[in-house]
């Protein structure tokens, strides 16, 4: 799993950012991280049309930032 931290303010984002939210620097860093804490996580069987037949959507905090996931199933 890959956070980008902002290089002047420290804050970390899942998603890689132009300008950084709370400095408005625009100088990130990716940084690596192995280990997740899964929160919560429902498999969704029932899908709009479009999406696949099956989702597994975990909540998962990741060296103290909080995102909703999700991961394709194979059915």
């Amino acid at each position: 799993m890959k956070l980008y931290v902002c290089s002047s303010c420290g804050s970390k984002f899942f998603e890689e950012r132009m300008i950084c939210a709370k400095c408005r620097s625009v100088e990130f860093y990716e940084k690596e991280f192995e280990e997740k804490e899964v929160i919560s996580e429902t498999t969704l069987t029932s899908t709009p049309a479009g999406f696949p037949d099956t989702l597994l959507i975990r909540l998962i905090r990741v060296d103290g930032v909080t995102c909703l996931v999700g991961d394709v199933k194979q059915t």
